[in-house]
């Protein structure tokens, strides 16, 4: 079992350094400005590494504004995490495009099955966020649905993850799992000793399954 690592919430320089250097997969820059996480997308440009796996975490962007801001942050993947449709998301490369789904909003798998269907043509990857919109909960998807969807398509799972809870989300079998405040000193400061706890206890249950 492969699972690749994202780091979210990134705003310095030695962070993203850091996780490079330990073999972290995708790191994620927010661009909301209500985020305590967020960055500028002057800033994100600013800090280099990371090619092909720099993610740029988009909520109520127009299109417009979400192609000048990659351009400006040298995103190479956009995570649409907010009521995006789906003539919104055919407006960039289905390559690039991460579509967030929360499916603890969902009154049954009917539902989230139908929606998935909808942007599976447009979108690369899906993420499964716990809560019913929004992000930076920080507690994991209390919800049955995920069991059945994680698989349907390469599928990141966020949601209070951390070092010591990994291993709930590693049993599902995700594509990637996505860390942000579970190795974290404080908002968008990362603590790098648990990104190494983090790395390690990934590659110790891949290894056992």
């Amino acid at each position: 079992m492969d699972i690749k690592i994202k780091i979210c919430g990134i705003t310095r320089a030695t962070d993203l350094q850091f996780c490079k250097q330990e073999g972290v997969d995708f790191t994620g820059f927010i661009f909301h400005p209500k985020s305590p996480r967020y960055i500028t997308p002057k800033k994100a440009g600013q800090i280099k590494g990371m090619e092909g796996g720099r993610v740029g975490v988009f909520v109520n962007q127009s299109t417009g504004e979400i192609q000048d801001m990659a351009g400006a942050a040298c995103i190479d993947f956009i995570q649409l995490h907010g009521g995006q449709d789906a003539d919104f998301c055919s407006a960039f490369p289905k390559k690039k495009l991460i579509k967030v789904f929360w499916p603890e909003k969902y009154s049954c798998v009917a539902e989230l099955k139908n929606d998935m269907d909808i942007f599976a043509p447009l979108c690369r990857y899906f993420l499964l966020d716990a809560g019913s919109g929004g992000g930076g909960h920080g507690r994991r998807i209390d919800s049955l649905l995920i069991s059945e969807f994680i698989t349907r398509k390469k599928t990141f799972m966020a949601g209070g993850l951390d070092p010591g809870n990994i291993k709930s989300a590693l049993s599902r079998k995700p594509f990637a799992v996505d860390i942000n405040s579970g190795v974290e000193k404080y908002p968008g400061i990362k603590d790098h000793k648990l990104i190494i706890e983090l790395i390690k206890n990934i590659k110790t249950l891949c290894t056992i399954d």
